[in-house]
């Protein structure tokens, strides 16, 4: 009998923790391999972590081999079980999907990951309470979800961020759906051609953000102050289509730059983390949160005044955007200007929550983080009981 999936929670913690080393996690699933080469779990559980090992092409391959076996793998429950929630999933790397295991772990929800290539998959789908689409918008899965608009629109349980709504979290459309909310701004975003973006930056000011599709986590983005630099960026630029914005210096007064993580669940905001930095580009891998303990101290405070502070203040915007979006959960990238205007990066339904960040130093993230991941399977709850 084949041995359960660990999955991307499991073996990303472990990785991220250093609890094990890629190659000592690697040994035991090519041990079940050479026992028994169709254990597709086994498969599954090795692209993940040959993508947490940035082999991105062996991953793809994988991956390949495992949904050719199946495309169903469960991670039951690990306290008596109180749901089914069925998660459609795109085959990809792993910003392809909502990662729904980081917001269930040691839940009583089973959860079911299948992956979808055609909407005549659907006709497979195991029992279920609850339907969730995990695939996330981008170039390459937006015709799935195009696919899935039409037989999501009757189905018989509760479906969780239908297809048609994540549709809208493309940055040019997002810009468009948030730009005249009061108190909040959204840089309009053009999604452009190579070859139209000199021509449209003609009479154009600058800086502007350049960025090619589907890019994430800073690959390839670049604030760019001249149409000479603009020239150069594209030569060099491994892309047909880029995301074009003017730049917005959101600097504090003490000049520097944070860059905040919020959860929509439902209408309610939750926090998910904060990274501040001297440039422009803040990611919470880069700005050096874990070798500063006067940053980790600002992080602790926004978390732990989160609900009386940055909520209270920006609450009617965050409304707002549940409203416009329609979506049940979405990820919000986002800062504030000195004025105290909310300034949105990005919307996204498959950025990831964790609380992989332990030990002494990371002790205040842990209750808010426990907070948003039972808001989350609550919510669910409700919505399964409520059909």
């Amino acid at each position: 009998m084949h041995q359960p999936l660990m999955g991307l929670a499991r073996l990303t913690q472990q990785v991220y923790r250093q609890i094990s080393d890629s190659q000592s996690l690697a040994a035991p699933l090519m041990a079940r391999l050479l026992a028994d080469k169709n254990d597709a779990a086994a498969w599954l559980d090795l692209s993940i972590l040959t993508r947490l090992n940035f082999q991105p092409k062996l991953a793809e391959e994988l991956q390949k081999v495992a949904l050719s076996m199946q495309n169903h793998y469960t991670l039951a429950a690990e306290q008596p079980e109180q749901l089914r929630l069925l998660a459609l999933m795109a085959p990809g790397n792993l910003m392809a999907n909502t990662p729904l295991e980081f917001l269930l772990e040691h839940s009583a929800i089973t959860l079911h990951l299948f992956y979808v290539r055609t909407v005549a998959d659907l006709e497979k789908v195991p029992p279920h309470d609850l339907l969730f689409v995990a695939v996330g918008e981008s170039d390459q899965n937006r015709p799935l979800l195009q696919s899935l608009v039409e037989p999501l629109r009757h189905w018989p349980q509760p479906v969780i961020n239908r297809p048609e709504y994540i549709l809208q979290t493309d940055r040019e459309t997002v810009s468009a759906l948030l730009r005249d909310i009061p108190a909040l701004l959204i840089p309009p975003t053009r999604r452009l051609h190579r070859d139209d973006v000199l021509p449209t930056m003609k009479q154009g000011r600058y800086p502007v953000i350049i960025r090619p599709v589907d890019s994430h986590a800073g690959r390839d983005l670049e604030k760019i102050n001249s149409r000479n630099k603009l020239t150069t960026y594209l030569a060099r630029a491994n892309s047909d289509w880029f995301y074009l914005s003017p730049f917005v210096n959101y600097a504090g007064r003490d000049r520097f730059f944070r860059k905040y993580r919020i959860a929509l669940v439902g209408e309610q905001g939750y926090p998910g983390h904060m990274a501040l930095s001297r440039h422009w580009m803040v990611h919470y891998l880069n700005a050096g949160m874990y070798e500063s303990t006067a940053k980790r101290a600002e992080e602790a405070r926004f978390m732990q005044h989160y609900a009386s502070d940055f909520a209270r203040r920006h609450q009617a915007a965050l409304t707002e955007i549940s409203r416009r979006t329609r979506l049940d959960y979405l990820i919000l990238d986002c800062s504030e200007l000195t004025d105290g205007t909310l300034l949105i990066f990005e919307i996204d339904t498959s950025a990831v929550l964790h609380d992989m960040d332990q030990g002494p130093d990371f002790a205040y993230k842990q209750q808010p983080m426990q907070a948003v991941f039972g808001a989350f399977q609550q919510f669910l709850l409700r919505r399964a009981k409520s059909a």
